[in-house]
């Protein structure tokens, strides 16, 4: 009897344990489900607020807005998401829905609104012991890969925050030259300092602006542009605002380069300004025409105006590849060119050798050069436009390959090619050299080129002319002029000048 009661006893122990501790857990649940809907952030027409929180590890952040307005909460770095991939709510949210992300990563996470990026906060996740992440290593190559990302943005953006845009633009460039991830993924870095760049513009400030603008596929103009459009909306004031920046490289060849990007940036801003009206994402072709139309009135000369729809097709890849506003490579996936044959005309041409940039993705070619070739030809009759696609489509060909010691199978094929396309090609390959090599030091990787033992006599004149064309473009001294011209056989120094 004894011993059943003392068992008795202490299955009642443990029922009541277990129904304290059921009690105990909905308590808890309770009241995390209750401190979760205290953060909440407001996205209004001066950006998010409050524009930086910190919550716990597995909490939740609920985002709404004021504005009338669909919105896109979403991990930096813009457009691409990419340093927290899974906060990001991969599409709009209307006005009156809010969207919720559970934050399970300990972390300093900075984003954006991806329809207007020019609106972002930070959200600090505190790890399950209640520890605030470390800010940014001092040297990001010593943390782990997975991590780089994360570690760039933060100091690029602390460094803007607390030392001002040049500060900010040294690091870039510092970041660009001593990291090889940086170039893959730094175009929304590019984007950053344009809008910081257009704040000190509007705000009657001045900058510092240099060569190294062209980093990372022009991104700098890009964002400085599309921030000047989407702001004013006045083509006038963007054309004196291209106008103002190239004064400012004035002793340099990018002085032409910074104006011809600014309009580029214009046709870019123009499409990208009319996609974030999520109404307007029913057809490509009506944002494409919006783009046309702004091109047509900020010139009526010819040259610039194919430089801005530049700029145009450039916004609408750009939607297809990162599957942005409704659109992705399904609206081209069984007909390539379908778009550019739609096109009027006259603006055929530019469609078609922007398009190309894209034709290496692995939905179409991939990294088949010679299926690429033979989309060219397939599609387009015009001999000396399949020369200018067959160039283009080489010089992106080779952005992915130019980090390789050696171009001699580049070379080769080409010469595999129908002997009307080798020259194309050829040029091509130079041409990757200035589109892709380092500013200022595009040389080095083409003089390697032109010394290989493949090349004609002729073909290496062509090669160090060119390459030597692109060291004089720049402003250099005697003696920099002098050590460089060593550097190749003494019968092809008759163009170091």
């Amino acid at each position: 009897m004894s011993k059943f009661w003392n068992n008795w006893k202490l299955s009642l122990v443990i029922i009541l344990s277990l129904v304290c501790f059921a009690e105990l857990g909905v308590l808890l649940s309770f009241k995390l489900s209750a401190d979760t809907e205290n953060y909440t952030i407001t996205l209004t027409d001066d950006g998010f607020y409050p524009s930086e929180i910190t919550i716990g590890q597995g909490e939740v952040v609920k985002f709404v807005t004021k504005r009338d307005k669909e919105f896109w909460p979403a991990s930096n770095l813009h457009p691409t998401h990419e340093i927290y991939p899974e906060f990001d709510s991969k599409k709009p949210i209307t006005p009156e829905k809010g969207w919720n992300f559970q934050f399970d990563k300990a972390g300093r996470w900075r984003y954006h609104d991806h329809l207007f990026a020019n609106a972002t906060g930070k959200i600090i996740v505190l790890d399950e012991k209640g520890n605030a992440p470390p800010t940014a290593a001092d040297n990001c190559l010593a943390v782990a890969d997975s991590e780089k990302q994360q570690c760039w943005d933060e100091q690029l953006e602390t460094t803007l925050e607390t030392e001002g845009f040049d500060a900010a633009f040294e690091l870039f460039v510092d970041l660009y030259r001593t990291d090889p991830e940086i170039p893959k993924g730094c175009h929304g870095w590019g984007h950053i300092l344009g809008e910081a760049a257009f704040e000190l513009y509007v705000n009657q400030k001045d900058f510092i602006l240099r060569e190294e603008a062209s980093y990372c596929g022009y991104g700098f103009y890009h964002g400085l542009v599309e921030e000047f459009f989407l702001m004013t909306g006045d083509v006038e004031a963007v054309r004196t605002f291209c106008e103002y920046i190239s004064t400012k490289l004035s002793s340099d060849r990018r002085a032409g380069t910074a104006y011809t990007n600014c309009i580029h940036g214009t046709g870019h801003g123009a499409v990208v300004g009319v996609a974030e009206d999520p109404t307007r994402w029913e057809s490509l072709q009506d944002i494409i025409d919006v783009g046309i139309k702004v091109c047509e009135s900020f010139t009526d000369i010819p040259s610039e105006i194919d430089t801005c729809l530049e700029g145009v097709y450039v916004g609408a890849i750009v939607m297809l590849n990162l599957n942005e506003y409704g659109f992705s490579f399904d609206l081209i996936k069984d007909d390539f060119f379908w778009i550019c044959r739609a096109q009027e005309e006259e603006y055929k041409r530019r469609c078609y050798i922007e398009f190309i940039g894209i034709i290496f993705s692995p939905e179409f070619a991939g990294r088949d050069f010679n299926k690429a070739i033979n989309m060219i030809m397939d599609e387009v009759s015009d001999p000396n436009l399949r020369k200018e696609m067959v160039t283009k489509a080489t010089a992106g060909y080779m952005q992915d390959e130019i980090v390789k010691p050696s171009h001699d199978e580049n070379l080769l094929a080409c010469r595999r090619l129908a002997a009307t396309f080798y020259k194309p090609c050829f040029e091509g390959i130079l041409r990757a050299f200035s589109a892709h090599g380092e500013p200022k030091n595009e040389h080095i990787k083409g003089f390697n080129f032109c010394r290989s033992k493949l090349l004609s006599p002729e073909e290496k004149d062509n090669c160090y002319r060119k390459i030597l064309g692109m060291f004089n473009s720049y402003k250099r001294s005697p003696e920099e002029k002098q050590q460089v011209c060593q550097e190749i056989e003494e019968e092809y120094r008759k163009h170091c000048s």
